[in-house]
């Protein structure tokens, strides 16, 4: 080898966790993204479209902007190594709020994973629960960004249960989605609900999600809840039911609740979620 000259690497690029990684997002959400620029705005761009593909509270930034800059400053403790699965002062703060305006039964700061987003939190559940290559029923259509949560780095793969016309998630519906995929025979091992739905706005009624556990139950599947829409049911006559107050406090080892800031406090760019679990080993 001459001077200045360099060996040849022979380290491959990346690995096949990586590649997958990297794959792009599906085009409609791509197209979502390159259209961000192009937004309305009141007086940058009063001509600009309205994205309603995003389910992303604006109207209230403001507002939220207004109460951040009240809270005093960090103290400089919090700067140190903590919990690995979040501040014990940030969850027990959390555990009053659920306490207080989502689920109405006590709740153990303990039982609260941290994560950056929702998303983070279900990728999380999923490389905890889950083997690499199995799949996971969700009642489609559905939140455009789960084939990715589950399937980047999880190795996940989602499995459609579709809903008839009165876009009403049942477990008649959920059984038929999952029988067609193989029933007992297929590798499913997880069964992901968003309640309140996205996109449908589905309510459920205490009823409906003890239908769907005892179900889900009785085929084995472990059962990851997305309530990121619980604090925004604006409709007094069909209040929104948490899956932990439908089961009365008791999740048991196999029911699993995700909630983040995104929706609920209309800030999707904090990157705050968590996983709440009564399973010991989760």
């Amino acid at each position: 080898m001459g001077v200045g000259e360099h060996p040849t690497s022979s380290v491959k690029g990346l690995s096949s966790r990586g590649e997958n990684a990297r794959k792009p997002l599906p085009e409609y959400i791509m197209a979502s993204f390159r259209r961000a620029s192009q937004c309305y705005d009141a007086t940058k761009n009063p001509s600009g479209l309205l994205d309603l593909s995003v389910a992303q509270n604006v109207l209230t930034a403001g507002l939220i902007a207004e109460r951040l800059a009240l809270v005093p400053p960090l103290p400089a403790r919090v700067l140190k190594y903590d919990s690995m699965g979040g501040n014990r002062e940030f969850r027990n703060s959390l555990a009053t709020f659920f306490e207080q305006y989502l689920t109405f039964y006590p709740m153990k700061s303990e039982h609260f994973v941290s994560a950056a987003g929702a998303g983070a939190s279900l990728e999380m559940l999923c490389m905890s629960l889950f083997e690499s290559g199995d799949s996971i029923l969700t009642p489609t259509p559905m939140y455009a960004g789960f084939p990715n949560d589950v399937g980047s780095r999880a190795g996940c793969r989602i499995v459609h249960a579709p809903m008839e016309m009165n876009h009403r998630v049942t477990v008649d519906v959920l059984r038929r989605g999952w029988i067609n995929a193989g029933g007992s025979g297929s590798n499913i091992r997880g069964l992901l609900l968003c309640s309140p739905n996205n996109p449908t706005g589905q309510v459920f009624e205490k009823s409906e999600l003890i239908d769907i556990i005892h179900w889900a139950r009785e085929v084995g599947l472990q059962i990851m809840v997305d309530e990121v829409y619980g604090w925004s049911v604006f409709d007094e006559v069909k209040p929104f039911t948490s899956v932990f107050t439908a089961l009365c406090g008791d999740l048991g080892d196999d029911v699993h609740i995700i909630w983040s800031f995104s929706k609920d406090f209309c800030a999707s760019g904090f990157r705050v979620g968590v996983v709440f679990s009564q399973n010991k080993a989760v």
